[in-house]
């Protein structure tokens, strides 16, 4: 008997992430100035949810480099999710590296046990989400998941000594778009 395929549309993507890498790379002055590279970085890696998550969590750039270990740690967990997503997926260009085509959200408390750390959840967007028009940020300041196109997988994110870990599972989002496209053939007929 030839060799069956995997019977379930899942991937699995996985990223291993240096710590003091990230931290080293936030931290440095750029013609004098240490936020620079941070910002730099944010605007790279997070979408502006995720931005906003972040300094809701670490504040201004003066409380992110006292707490600078807290915040490389997190950021570090964040790339490797986006990371393993990105590996996962069978859409994204590998060119654009699809940072802005993921958001990792995190779980509120009211969704998890007290003695549990916050699972994040991964959202893998059809279509890269745009960077806040800053003459607009007020109006768009709120974000709203249900608005948005896209499918919901699982991260794992893990952390020990000099190292951030994630696994992601996401469902084939190639076979999603043909089984749309089946349905819109049958529809049509």
């Amino acid at each position: 008997m030839p060799p069956r395929p995997f019977p379930s549309p899942l991937r699995i993507g996985t990223d291993l992430c240096n710590i003091p890498r990230i931290r080293s790379l936030i931290t440095q002055k750029v013609n004098g100035n240490k936020g620079q590279p941070l910002e730099a970085f944010l605007t790279k890696i997070l979408t502006h949810p995720e931005r906003t998550y972040f300094r809701d969590r670490f504040g201004n750039n003066d409380s992110v480099f006292r707490n600078v270990q807290g915040a490389a740690q997190f950021l570090a967990g964040r790339f490797a999710a986006k990371e393993a997503c990105r590996k996962a997926c069978d859409h994204l260009d590998t060119y654009t590296r699809g940072f802005k085509h993921i958001i990792i959200l995190p779980v509120t408390a009211r969704h998890h046990e007290e003695n549990q750390s916050q699972r994040p959840k991964g959202l893998i967007l059809h279509e890269a989400l745009p960077e806040l028009d800053k003459s607009k940020a007020a109006e768009q300041a709120t974000f709203d998941v249900e608005t948005l196109e896209g499918q919901f997988c699982e991260i794992s994110i893990s952390h020990d000594g000099d190292f951030a870990s994630a696994v992601a599972l996401v469902p084939s989002m190639k076979q999603e778009d043909q089984l749309l496209v089946q349905i819109a053939r049958r529809t049509v007929r």
